[in-house]
């Protein structure tokens, strides 16, 4: 005759051991008989769990956001070899494929978009009980939406100062700062107003904002480059090159409304190929703008930034954090960078801005009126 399996269940992701003994699964609140499916040569069929390595969900998080297996490497400090053999290691042992390559970009597959959530969260998981076992150790991460970005400059100007452990991360091009804080990935976010409501409902502390200025990006051989400023109205029938293909969320749906406002002809076909290729296509333009924050690092020779006045149009950031009696650290760190960032811009006044109507409500319903822009 034989005896039913006793099942552990070790306190680690998604793993299951079995042993036999004449007890039945035993649970946390003791063992409890189950009674498993009769197979045909009288045994008992368990199914036993999968031992999945964080390291390998970590990856395959970071791949997803950098969708590029030279960047994933570089945030995760190991080499591209070990990335690919973490992802074929981890697609061998879900029986699924997660990624598909497209020229020198790695784009998930309907099934590795299904299951990234639950990966993120599982990460985040075992993040937060390290945290927990060691609060000495707790390392805040900073979502600073794209490194290229003028945040993402005075957040690391601030960490690189601060006694605390920080790690700055980025969010890739698909999700919003509602859902990376909602799914754990960081303690602090920092994005556009709008991206703080998009997505499931959560509990989010908001602190902002700060209106940093859009400035045009020419060519030294565009009609343009010998302007100090150009009106907004003048923009009307100007052909503007933004790239949509790998560009951040926030930014894309910032262009397309600003576009449509005045009237720019947007040609958002292609990737930017990375920022230096970016640069050299447009320098090598007569006839094309592009638009660049003006608190971002200053372009190389051969490009020039003009102001857009009356009105400016500006990308509105607010940082957002998750709502909790613990949470002074982020609303700290968050003041820190928004006030670093605020000495590093020239923000216009808010009357005579221009900045999307979802921006602006976001913005009208945190704090009173007299109290919202700071000088």
């Amino acid at each position: 005759m034989t005896r039913p399996l006793r099942v552990r269940v070790v306190a680690m992701p998604l793993v299951v051991v079995a042993m036999p003994s004449s007890l039945g699964w035993r649970t946390a609140d003791g063992p409890t008989m189950i009674r498993p499916r009769l197979t045909t040569v009288g045994c008992w069929l368990t199914v036993v769990g999968m031992d999945l390595d964080t390291a390998l969900l970590r990856t395959w998080c970071v791949l997803a956001e950098e969708q590029h297996t030279g960047r994933a490497a570089q945030r995760l400090q190991i080499s591209q070899q070990a990335v690919s053999k973490r992802l074929a290691r981890l697609e061998q042992q879900l029986g699924t494929v997660l990624f598909e390559r497209d020229g020198r970009r790695l784009r998930p597959t309907r099934v590795g978009i299904e299951l990234l959530p639950q990966a993120a969260e599982l990460v985040a998981d075992v993040d937060r009980l390290v945290t927990r076992a060691r609060p000495e150790q707790r390392e805040l991460r900073i979502d600073v939406l794209d490194q290229q970005l003028s945040i993402a400059g005075a957040a690391a100007d601030h960490a690189s100062r601060s006694r605390l452990s920080i790690s700055l991360v980025t969010r890739g091009d698909t999700r919003t700062a509602r859902e990376v804080l909602r799914s754990g990935y960081a303690d602090l976010a920092f994005g556009r107003a709008s991206s703080f409501t998009e997505g499931a409902p959560a509990p989010i502390a908001l602190a902002g904002p700060v209106l940093e200025p859009i400035v045009l990006l020419v060519g030294d051989g565009h009609p343009l480059a010998g302007d100090d400023e150009v009106d907004f109205e003048a923009l009307r029938g100007l052909r503007l090159w933004f790239p949509m293909t790998g560009a951040p969320r926030e930014w894309r749906g910032l262009v397309e409304d600003l576009a449509e406002r005045c009237g720019l002809l947007l040609d958002p076909v292609g990737s930017t190929m990375g920022l230096p290729r970016f640069f050299d296509r447009l320098a090598a333009s007569d006839d094309r703008i592009s638009l660049y924050g003006a608190g971002m690092a200053a372009p190389p020779p051969g490009l020039r930034t003009v102001a857009i006045s009356r009105p400016v149009p500006v990308f509105c950031w607010l940082a957002g954090w998750p709502a909790t009696s613990g949470d002074r650290v982020q609303r700290r760190l968050a003041e820190a960078v928004i006030g670093r960032a605020r000495r590093a811009i020239a923000e216009p006044d808010p009357e005579d801005a221009w900045w999307p109507d979802a921006d602006r409500q976001v913005v009208e319903s945190l704090v009173p009126a007299r109290s919202r822009f700071p000088g």
